[in-house]
């Protein structure tokens, strides 16, 4: 269930406009239908179109259903255009000038797939000086933070967005199936399927997401991880076997574990989410927020695990970890100048450290998915061979990796 619904199911209430869900008019629906957008965009989006239709005081599909009627009386209309030119500038008013840009662009967006296209000649442009974008973190800082880290999704998360350079869309997904154990001439590889089979893949170990993750507009690259990396998720993958966890190809590298227990007391099931696997017939102490206890604290109780599973961990929470993390070691930022360090800080790392190793910029490009060249290469319009990407990154390894030195990196297997 992702962050648009509650617990009971439901959509959340920040979703609805006139007492209706926003996604029941036929327009949203017809939007996503054709965007196929991230949890990230529907969130977003749903809650710009949701201020645009309270700035006019008309639900979705009325926009659509007046500009369509608009455009049949005159194709140059610009109505539309000028009512969204108008609530522009509310945003600016409130927020940096790209947060105000992206707004604009999800309404544009809206009409635009909607078939009730609207006529832009400029979109709001964002200077330099005016973007903030998140911090830039450097190694150290990292090594900061992994300090500060008290488990092992804390800790993988830091490595592994580092040295990859992934979105927080990919790193949430990210399996053991994902990572290549070794090259057998397809764009796909041969996937680790089990702790020997990464034990014994080749390093730098590339990852490889699903097909899904190559094409669109938010591209991932041909990236891989670090000596240091890998020996981390086996130190947890072989930690979670030793808790009885059955470890796969369909393995989430960052967990969280949904739990039904049976409390002692009043004999009721309980759902809630847990950091680490506990095999079924165990027990544990578990808070139970109904009934209340006294002062209106949830209670705590005495439970037995009647089912569990791992699945991977919500961008949501990824991202408060790194907030708590970067608390916690005080990584700062500069004031109007940046945002704090996000997971996308990581991915800045990795540019910038494949930047100062010299690497060709077109394979930077390709590492981090800021070109079109990753579609071509699935395409086969350009020749990139996997293996030349590789031993770009192969060469960077010293630089990149968090936790480990090395003066002369090269391609070893893991024993």
């Amino acid at each position: 269930m992702d962050l648009l619904f509650d617990k009971a199911g439901q959509i959340k209430k920040e979703y609805f406009f006139q007492n209706r869900p926003m996604l029941e008019y036929d327009s949203v629906r017809n939007w996503f239908a054709e965007v196929r957008p991230s949890l990230s965009y529907k969130r977003h989006g749903l809650a710009y179109l949701k201020e645009f239709c309270e700035f006019l005081n008309k639900d979705p599909d009325a926009l659509i259903r007046e500009r369509k009627v608009r455009l049949k009386k005159d194709l140059s209309t610009r109505m539309e255009e000028q009512l969204l030119g108008r609530w522009h500038q509310e945003p600016l008013q409130r927020h940096m000038p790209s947060t105000a840009q992206g707004k604009f662009s999800k309404i544009v967006s809206f009409f635009n797939f909607n078939y009730a296209k609207l006529n832009i000649p400029r979109f709001p442009s964002v200077s330099l000086d005016e973007y903030h974008g998140s911090k830039r973190l450097q190694k150290k800082e990292v090594q900061t933070m992994i300090g500060f880290a008290d488990t092992y999704r804390d800790k993988v998360l830091l490595l592994v967005g580092s040295e990859s350079g992934l979105r927080v869309r990919a790193l949430e997904v990210l399996e053991l199936g994902h990572l290549v154990r070794f090259e057998n001439g397809t764009p796909e590889g041969v996937a680790c399927e089990s702790i020997r089979d990464l034990s014994k893949a080749l390093v730098p170990v590339r990852i490889q997401l699903p097909q899904r993750f190559y094409f669109g507009n938010k591209r991932e690259g041909i990236t891989f991880l670090c000596h240091d990396a890998v020996e981390l998720i086996l130190e947890d993958l072989n930690h979670r076997e030793s808790r009885g966890e059955p470890i796969g190809a369909k393995t989430p590298l960052m967990p969280t574990y949904p739990v039904t227990v049976r409390t002692r007391d009043n004999n009721a099931i309980t759902a809630s989410r847990l950091s680490e696997f506990h095999p079924i017939g165990s027990e544990l102490v578990v808070t139970v927020p109904r009934p209340l206890g006294a002062g209106g604290r949830p209670t705590i109780v005495e439970a037995t695990v009647e089912s569990i599973r791992p699945e991977p961990t919500r961008f949501s929470t990824l991202e408060m970890a790194m907030r708590r993390l970067r608390l916690k070691a005080h990584i700062t930022h500069r004031e109007g100048v940046e945002r704090p360090a996000t997971v996308h800080s990581m991915r800045k790392y990795l540019h910038s450290t494949l930047d100062a190793c010299g690497v060709n910029a077109v394979l930077v490009n390709v590492i981090l998915s800021h070109s079109s060249r990753i579609s071509d290469h699935y395409s086969g319009k350009h020749h990139l061979v996997i293996e030349e990407i590789r031993s770009q990154y192969h060469a960077s390894m010293y630089r990149i990796a968090i936790t480990e030195e090395t003066d002369a990196p090269r391609i070893v297997k893991l024993e």
